[in-house]
């Protein structure tokens, strides 16, 4: 078997589409760097496995390594003959095809984006039904709040105050004039009235003098 073209390419890791060509009758691999092939990876051993060159072939064989070697998703256990296009996976770490010039059916193994869907557009036949949809009315009329009764009241509690004030001062400068009667004019009949209403009101009796006729 010629030997001039055999190599290992990494397939899957950080040093993905590195090539490593197999010059040597004894090819040892690991992160030691006394090594033929120095990978430097953690998850390797310092000589993690190694391909023998002969006559006969390629021959694989794993060095006890801690992670252990795997041909084709099997674990390595001893060695083994190599074939064209046969998955090496050194430790689960970094995976090689090994080659002997042949053409290579390389599977591409990295991750296949994910396209977001479109966005829905709805229809106009869409939107029909969505418009003709009834409409759920609350039949309840809405109440009125508390606050806007009692501000209709505060007008007229103020109008009261003033129309007893007023009455209670003109009674006050009355009784200036004369004491406990009240003043007789025009407007007697309806001063009378009004001390009627403060008399029992503020509990102080106003009596009328009698006027005198013109």
């Amino acid at each position: 078997m010629s030997t001039d073209v055999a190599k290992l390419i990494v397939t899957q890791g950080p040093l993905k589409g590195t090539e490593y060509l197999l010059q040597e009758e004894v090819n040892n691999i690991g992160r030691e760097p006394l090594n033929d092939i120095v990978i430097k990876l953690p998850a390797l051993s310092r000589r993690h496995v190694r391909i023998i060159v002969d006559n006969q072939g390629f021959l694989l064989e794993d060095l006890n390594s801690t992670n252990g070697t795997y041909l084709n998703q099997e674990r390595l256990s001893g060695s083994v003959w190599l074939q064209h296009g046969d998955e090496i996976d050194l430790a689960k770490s970094i995976a090689l095809i090994f080659s002997t010039g042949a053409p290579l059916d390389i599977e591409d193994t990295s991750p296949i984006p994910v396209t977001a869907p479109a966005p829905t557009i709805p229809t106009t036949s869409d939107a029909t039904m969505v418009s003709s949809a009834p409409l759920l009315v609350d039949p309840t009329p809405p109440t009125p709040e508390t606050s806007s009764n009692r501000s209709c009241l505060i007008p007229i509690v103020i109008f009261l105050f003033l129309v007893i004030f007023a009455g209670s001062a003109f009674l006050y400068l009355a009784d200036a004039y004369a004491p406990n009667y009240l003043y007789c004019g025009a407007m007697q009949p309806v001063i009378a009235n009004l001390a009627d209403l403060l008399s029992s009101l503020l509990g102080q009796t106003y009596q009328p003098i009698a006027c005198p006729i013109p």
